[in-house]
Formats: structure tokens, C-alpha cells, sequence
């Protein structure tokens, strides 16, 4: 009987041991597959600057076919009817209407010439769900109400008559057939709207009947996209500006060319040197683009197939479900991965801001990882191998769309002539692009991306001739400290003047809005911190001042000049406004949260000043503080600079 037992004992430790040695082998076959999807998705997104230059080549070949005839293209290549852009002697006060997306934007410019701040005074206010499919009286009724809700509200501080008819600037983001600098027919919807019986009508007409209902003495001045407004906008700062570009849930471009190159117009330009041109460029394609089964899979499911390829591969409405796409397909080949989720076949679940938290993830155990794996999936305990794989693969996307962003910007260069190939003339042509949105802006390692491929298209040498361009300024009150300094003076009953870091994303600033007094005593303003005088109207008036930003982005290899020179020059702005302003009694000089935490850790929380309903909370998320010692260490020895200079 003892030997009996002993050999079934030992069978039985031999069966144990041949399941976990097969257990073993399973894992490492499995992450061998794992490690060969990402691999493979690696040599099928490559863009090596042979093919950059392909792509470059293709879109200054496509924009010719698209200004040759309507049609001849996948580029849209619209005429704007724009073909003067401002100067920066502009005087006087304007009203625009932004409509491009489900929220409106009213704002109140005033400009002063001399190239000066442009002085905004912004009302946002999101469009009501029904209205996105009702009709087109209803829609135009709603925001031709609140323009004229907002116009009242400031006709108080306004010189000129009331019975003067107001000139409106009219920002329509959807396609649409322009057929004059006033006059323009929609397409198509994007972003949610189907209203049937708008197809087909002019634009500012639908928006002039409904003023007149409303009462309101206003007329359309000019009607753009939100593209051509950044390039009016950068060439108002800078006229060296030749096009304009913008990177956020979607993406465009346009940019300044000879109206003799229009040839489509077939003459009717005669009178005009230049015109801007409205490319839609997200309809780009080229067989020289790197195409995945990903990407293709994503076009055939998508509300849209076989149109916006270039889009589909470069804007933030696509690059989080790419990424998405891969690590489903991860899962799929290892179960013993642990990453079966049905949340991972849940498209656009994942976003790109996610992506871009877990890509800039510079902790030790890629935490900030493991915490959208989590929440968004429910995908818990994912080793840290894998985590490193879907961070790879972070990387591998976003690295493709921001070079073949680059190449669609050469492109444009090349086709205008400035890409500074063409002879000594255009090799020392200083050229400005003008660059707008989120992706771009708010996305390190997709700017850092585009940036290095740009200087490898051009070459080092003519690269330094070449600007790009953001049209956003720093932190403003959107931030930590100043939204608790906003709502502590509404609270005091203090008017508060704020200026805000971005006009175009309501979340960032809805909070604000809803503050209680807001709507009587807030005034969110635009300045750029960098600007010298920006600063001069807003603080005009006021008894104190409180400055709580700093411009700041990733240093690099030259923190002294792209981090603690603008700080100080963005400081230095500030006090020189204040102390030619006699009603400023003190100022107050807090420097930037960045400059107590890490800007990484701030990025990649949730706002700890927004609860579930999206107002103030006294409860603050927990802010993690786990970085490399070189960034924390820059950014106390910005706010430390800041202090000296400012004392001084």
C-alpha cells in the first residue's frame, strides 16, 4: 500500500509540473504573438523620410488637380473669397459668431491698431441636443437669441450708436460651397447635426433672417471656416503667415496662393493678386500614405467609408481608436494576457487624450497606464511587459500622424514655393504656419513628432527659416489656482477680468461660466502672455492683479531658452501693463502650478476642480508626483525666477 501511495504521489507531482511547465510555454508562445502584432504594426506604419518625401510630392501634385477643376481632386481646394488678410493696423470693435461644433461662440473684438492685443470678450454656450436635427429656422433662431442676448449685455460699454448697424464675422465649420466673401452653401453636416433642410441654403442668409427676427441690427461682414480665421489671426500678428493649419478633433489647412494659379475660377479672380484657399485636406490621399488592416477596418466601420482618409489617419477623433483597435487584436492573441474585455470592442471608448496620458506615462510601473486599462476597459492587473507594448504602440501611431502631418504641411510649402528649395531668394524667406488645436497643443510627444520631421524634410539649415506658429497663449483661468482666484472674488462679489487659455474648448472653460455671478461680473478675455502691451486692456481699470501663468512646454535641450526666457518676458508683460495702469494697487505673482508640480502629473489627472456635474469641488483629486527629478527641478527653478525678476 506504501508504495502505492508514494508512486501516486509522484504521478500526481508530475502532472502538476507538466501543467505549469505548459502553462509556461503557453505564455511565451503567447508573447511572442503579442510581441509580433506590435512588431508588425511598427513596419506596416513606417514613414522613413523617402516616403515623406512621396507624401510632400503627392500633396503639392493634388492640390494642382484641385485648383485645376472641381472634381480633379480629392482636395476639396475651395475658394474663400478671402484675398485680404488682415494687416494689424485694424481699428474699431467687431462682433463674431462661431458655429462649429455643438456649442456657439459670441464674441466682442476690439482692435487698436498698430498691431496691438487682440482684446476678446467670449460667451459660449452649448447647442441643445434637439436642435441638432430640428430644422434650420429653429437652429439660426437659437443663436441669433443669443448673439443678441450677449450684444446687449456689452452695449453699455460702446461708443458708437445703437442704431448703427454691427458688423459680424461669421465662423461656419462645416463644407460648404463659397460663393462670395458673404455668401456661402452647405454641403454637408459633420459633428452630429442633420438638419435636412438646411442642405442646399445659404448660410448667412438663414443666420440674417433669423437677426432680423430677433431685432437684432447686425450684418454679416464676412463668412470663413475656423482655419482661415487662425490664418487671419496669425497674419494679423505676423505677415509673414502663408497658411494655417489646425490639429484637434478633425483637421484642415489653407493657406495663401496666386489667384493666376486658381485656374478654375476660370477669371472671375482677375481683380485679385492672392486668394486663401480652403483645402480640406482631410480628403487627402496617396498610395505612398502607410495604410494598416487597422485603418482599413476603421474606414469600413466608420459613418463616412472611403472619405477623410488622411483625416482617419492624422486628427484626434481616430488616433485613440486605433490604438484601441491594436490592443483588442493583443488580446485576442494570448487570452493567457488577461485582456478579454467586451469594452474593447466598443469603438472611439478609448481617446486620444488617453492615448497621449499613457504615451507621456514616465513613471517607473507605468501607473498612469494601468489606470486607463482599468477604468476605461476594466482590464485590472495588466503586466507591465504588456503595458509597455500598448505604450509602443502609442508611440507608433502617433509618430505616424504627426510626420505625415509635417509631410502635408511641406507639401503646401512646396507647392507656394516656400519650402525653401526653390533658390537662394526663398532659402532666406522667413515663412510662418500658423498652427491651431488641441492635438497639437496640448499633445508633447505629437508636436516633438511633427517638429523633428519638418527640420528633416527641410534639413537643419532651411528649417531655421520656417516657423510654426501656435495660436494659443499659456495658462490662464482655466488653470488651478486662477479658477479658485475667479471664484473667490465672484464669491466677494468682485467684476473679474480673466484671460483663458483656449476660447475653442467649452469644458475648459464651462466651469468658469457656470460660477455663481459669472454671467454679471466675469469677462473672459483673450491676451498673449508673450505680446508686449497684450496685457494693457485687460488689466485697464482694475484695482488688483493676479498673475498665476507661465508659458511653458517641454524644455528639451535648451530650458533657458524655451522655458525660463519666456516665463520672465511673459512676467516681465504683465508688470509693465500694471505699472502703467494708475488704478492697479497690487500684484499679486503666484507663478504657474508647473512650477510646484509636474506638469505631466497635472496633464494627466482629471481637473480636481471639477466634480461629476462639472462645477467646482473643494475635494481635490489626488495629484501624483512621481517624475523625474530634472523636470520637478526646472519648474521650481521657473517659479523661483519668476519671484526674482519680479521683485526686482
Amino acid at each position: 500500500m506504501g508504495v502505492v501511495i508514494t508512486v501516486g504521489c509522484a504521478l500526481g507531482v508530475c502532472v502538476a509540473a507538466a501543467v505549469m511547465v505548459g502553462r509556461s510555454v503557453k505564455r511565451r508562445r503567447g508573447w511572442k504573438r503579442v510581441a509580433k502584432v506590435v512588431e508588425e504594426l511598427e513596419v506596416a506604419c513606417a514613414t522613413p523620410l523617402g516616403r515623406l518625401r512621396q507624401v510632400v510630392d503627392a500633396m503639392a501634385v493634388e492640390m494642382h488637380a484641385g485648383l485645376a477643376s472641381d472634381g480633379g481632386s480629392k482636395l476639396k481646394m475651395l475658394i474663400t473669397y478671402v484675398h485680404n488678410l488682415p494687416t494689424g493696423r485694424e481699428k474699431g470693435t467687431y462682433y463674431a459668431l462661431d458655429l462649429g461644433g455643438t456649442y456657439i461662440r459670441v464674441l466682442r473684438i476690439d482692435l487698436a491698431g498698430e498691431r496691438s492685443s487682440v482684446r476678446h470678450v467670449v460667451h459660449e454656450q452649448t447647442i441643445p441636443d434637439h436642435l441638432l436635427t430640428s430644422t434650420s429656422e429653429e437652429l439660426f433662431d437659437f443663436v441669433a437669441e443669443s448673439l443678441k442676448t450677449f450684444s446687449e449685455s456689452e452695449e453699455g460699454d460702446l461708443e458708437h450708436s445703437q442704431t448703427e448697424i454691427r458688423e459680424l464675422g461669421f465662423t461656419f465649420s462645416f463644407p460648404v460651397l463659397q460663393r462670395s466673401p458673404l455668401s456661402a452653401t452647405l454641403i454637408k453636416w459633420t459633428k452630429g447635426f442633420s438638419i435636412k433642410d438646411m442642405i442646399g441654403k445659404d448660410i448667412s442668409q438663414c443666420l440674417g433672417q433669423a437677426m432680423s427676427r430677433q431685432g437684432l441690427n447686425m450684418r454679416v461682414a464676412a463668412l470663413i471656416n475656423d482655419t482661415v480665421g487662425t490664418l487671419a489671426l496669425s497674419h494679423y500678428h505676423d505677415e509673414d503667415t502663408v497658411a494655417a493649419v489646425t490639429f484637434g478633433t478633425g483637421t484642415n489647412a489653407c493657406y495663401l496662393e496666386r489667384a493666376d494659379a486658381i485656374i478654375k475660377s476660370h477669371g472671375l479672380l482677375a481683380t485679385s493678386e492672392c486668394m486663401v484657399v480652403n483645402m480640406e485636406w482631410g480628403s487627402f490621399w496617396s498610395s505612398h500614405l502607410p495604410r494598416t488592416s487597422y485603418d482599413i477596418e476603421l474606414d469600413s466601420e466608420s459613418c463616412n467609408p472611403n472619405e477623410q482618409g488622411f483625416e482617419k489617419l492624422i486628427s484626434g477623433m481616430y488616433l485613440g481608436d486605433i490604438v484601441r483597435r491594436v490592443i483588442l487584436r493583443l488580446s485576442q492573441e494570448s487570452e493567457a494576457l488577461a485582456l478579454a474585455s467586451s469594452k474593447l470592442h466598443t469603438p472611439f471608448i478609448l481617446t486620444t487624450p488617453m492615448v497621449a496620458a499613457m504615451h507621456e506615462d514616465d513613471s517607473p510601473d507605468l501607473s498612469e497606464v494601468a489606470r486607463i486599462l482599468q477604468e476605461t476597459f476594466e482590464i485590472p492587473e495588466v503586466p507591465l511587459n504588456i503595458r509597455k507594448l500598448i505604450v509602443k504602440t502609442c508611440d507608433i501611431v502617433t509618430c505616424r500622424a504627426a510626420q505625415l502631418a509635417a509631410a502635408g504641411i511641406m507639401g503646401i510649402l512646396k507647392k507656394i514655393g516656400r519650402d525653401c528649395t526653390s533658390g537662394k531668394d526663398t532659402e532666406t524667406r522667413r515663412t510662418v504656419v500658423a498652427i491651431d488645436g488641441s492635438l497639437y497643443t496640448n499633445y508633447r510627444s505629437f508636436r516633438n513628432y511633427l517638429n523633428e520631421a519638418m527640420e528633416q524634410i527641410l534639413g537643419p539649415d532651411a528649417a531655421s527659416h520656417v516657423v510654426l506658429k501656435v495660436m494659443k497663449d499659456g495658462s490662464g483661468a482655466s488653470g488651478y489656482i486662477a479658477s479658485w482666484l475667479v471664484k473667490l472674488l465672484l464669491d466677494r462679489g468682485y467684476t473679474v477680468r480673466a484671460s483663458i487659455r483656449n476660447h475653442d474648448d467649452p469644458k475648459r472653460t464651462q466651469h468658469l461660466l457656470d460660477l455663481e455671478g459669472a454671467k454679471e461680473r466675469l469677462h473672459l478675455m483673450k491676451a498673449e502672455l508673450l505680446e508686449e502691451g497684450s496685457f494693457d486692456a485687460l488689466v485697464e481699470g482694475c484695482a488688483g492683479v493676479f498673475h498665476t501663468a507661465s508659458p511653458f512646454h517641454d524644455p528639451g535641450d535648451n530650458p533657458q531658452e524655451e522655458l525660463i526666457d519666456p516665463a520672465l518676458k511673459g512676467t516681465l508683460n504683465v508688470l509693465e501693463s500694471c505699472a502703467k495702469t494708475p488704478s492697479v494697487k497690487r500684484v499679486i505673482l503666484t507663478s504657474s502650478m508647473a512650477s510646484v508640480y509636474s506638469m505631466a502629473s497635472l496633464y494627466l489627472q482629471k481637473s480636481p476642480l471639477r466634480s461629476h456635474g462639472g462645477h467646482l469641488s473643494s475635494s481635490a483629486n489626488k495629484i501624483s508626483i512621481d517624475t523625474s527629478f530634472r523636470r520637478h527641478w526646472l519648474r521650481m527653478l521657473l517659479g523661483s525666477l519668476q519671484k526674482r525678476k519680479a521683485s526686482i
